[in-house]
Order: structure tokens, then sequence, then C-alpha cells
């Protein structure tokens, strides 16, 4: 018999965080680079969503003036430990300089659970 999800979700309180999550929007031309980087910076799992990144400027046609809503890009998201960020943050660094003005956005992960092990943390994302 399997234990219940309320088992595995029994963590310390107060414990710190030893994951991060990272969100970084890149042009889609720089992807290939971008997962080549990354893999050999270890990470192997990336989730890729197609996004706009929000683009202010106004281009005239002869009909008149538009205002263009966004430059299509892709959004990158990855779950890296604590150890790996340094080397991902490098990588990722790497892909966009010096022409392209990336934002790398790095937050906490509190916890990881794989429904269907029960594993947690960084196990669950192995």
């Amino acid at each position: 018999m399997q234990p219940s999800l309320l088992t595995f979700l029994s963590f310390p309180p107060n414990a710190a965080p030893v994951m991060k999550r990272i969100e970084v929007l890149i042009p889609h031309e720089r992807i290939q680079n971008a997962e080549r980087a990354l893999s050999q910076s270890g990470i192997e799992g990336l989730t890729l969503t197609s996004v706009y990144m929000q683009c202010n400027s106004v281009s005239s046609f002869s009909a008149g003036k538009n205002r263009l809503m966004g430059k299509p890009c892709c959004k990158v998201d990855l779950l890296v430990s604590d150890d790996d960020l340094p080397a991902v943050q490098k990588a990722l660094v790497q892909i966009g300089h010096p022409d392209l003005r990336l934002q790398i956005f790095v937050m906490d992960l509190e916890t990881t659970i794989r429904i269907r092990t029960g594993e947690c943390e960084e196990a669950a994302l192995r």
C-alpha cells in the first residue's frame, strides 16, 4: 500500500528552499543556442512557451500608423538546484551577450513533488 500524499508534504517548518525556478524570454532564433548551452551546463529539462514580448513601437504604413503589439519570442522555464544556478545563469548570459537584452528572473521554489511516485525536491526532477 502506498503512503498518502500528506506524508510527503510533511516538510520541516521554515526550511530554506533548495531549488530555484528560472524564467527568461529568448528570441526564437536563439532557442537552439540556449538549449545547447543549457545542455552543456547539465540541464536537460526545460519548458518552452511561445509568447509575445512587449514592444512599444509605432510603425508607419501608407494607410496610417499602427501600434505593434509585441515581438514573438520564447519563454524558457527551468527548475534547477541552488548548486546549478551559477552555471545556468552564466550560460544564459552568454547567449544574449552583448547585443541582446535578456532579463533572467530567478524565484525560490518551496516544494517539488512528483505525484505519480511521491518523490520530492531534486529527485522529482530527475
